[in-house]
């Protein structure tokens, strides 16, 4: 077992690195998944730098096409 100063913090990883992740994973260009959302290119890569916040309706529609359940609450 390892020492208590030895175990590193887990990573945390942003919003826009899962989504970039799952379009990969999924063959998606950042085109077909601003369509899929019903927003533009530009609202996608804010929502993915962090830059803009993901509304609970954009999540909802993530979540559908992603196939995974998204908290925003």
């Amino acid at each position: 077992m390892r020492a208590i100063n030895e175990l590193r913090a887990a990573r945390k990883f942003s919003l826009g690195y899962y989504i970039k992740e799952q379009m990969t994973i999924r063959e998606l260009t950042p085109e077909e998944l601003a369509n899929k959302l019903d927003i533009s290119i530009p609202q996608l890569n804010r929502i993915m730098l962090g830059k803009q916040p993901l509304k609970r309706e954009v999540a909802a529609k993530l979540g559908s096409c992603l196939k995974c359940h998204l908290n925003t609450g």
